[in-house]
């Protein structure tokens, strides 16, 4: 049950941040729901769409537990689900690691609040560019926990992810962070089962 408190207190606290920045910066905004991309977004062709979705997310989740397994070091890692809840509660414990705690708040702080704003200063090329720099390199714990080389593909890999998820939001998703949200929780839900299933 502490993943879930931990979820939705990380969620709060990106939220209240966000909204005290929405507060000082930008008033004249449509709401502070459309300003973060909070809207259910109206896509063309959705089925394809979807299908081109899925077969990306399986490749940016596999692509790393690939890379993990043949440096033969997943047996030594437990950080994929180190503070997940065992027994009765792992599979609760896993979905609101994987949809809440992490995709939703990071989908909130990076492409809701800063990819925003980084391409509505920058343009979309560059700001999405810059997100997605900051994305990788705000994941360079992996450096500590795989070494230099690995730890780096893994950045390079995030930040392509990253990349990826704010296409989704602009070109994509007009704007909402929805999409972007349930691709990075279907990732990071494929990711972790997969860690937690080669344990």
């Amino acid at each position: 049950m502490q993943n879930i408190k931990d979820a939705i207190i990380q969620v709060g606290i990106v939220l209240i941040v966000s909204f005290i920045v929405y507060l000082i910066k930008n008033r004249k905004a449509k709401g502070f729901g459309k300003w973060m991309g909070l809207f259910i977004p109206k896509i063309d062709d959705l089925k394809t769409k979807i299908l081109k979705l899925i077969l990306i997310l399986i490749i940016f989740s596999v692509i790393p537990i690939v890379i993990v397994i043949n440096i033969n070091i997943a047996n030594d890692t437990n950080l994929a689900y180190q503070s997940i809840e065992g027994g009765k509660f792992l599979f609760i414990g896993l979905i609101f690691k994987s949809l809440i705690q992490t995709a939703l708040s990071e989908e909130l702080l990076f492409r809701g609040l800063i990819g925003k704003r980084l391409v509505n200063i920058l343009g979309y090329k560059k700001g999405n560019i810059v997100q997605s720099i900051i994305f990788g390199l705000v994941h360079c714990f992996a450096i500590i926990t795989f070494g230099y080389k690995i730890g780096v593909i893994m950045i390079v890999i995030i930040a392509f992810t990253a990349y990826f998820y704010g296409y989704l939001m602009y070109k994509v998703a007009k704007g909402s962070i929805l999409l972007c949200w349930l691709a990075h929780g279907i990732s990071n839900l494929l990711s972790f089962a997969i860690f937690y299933l080669i344990q």
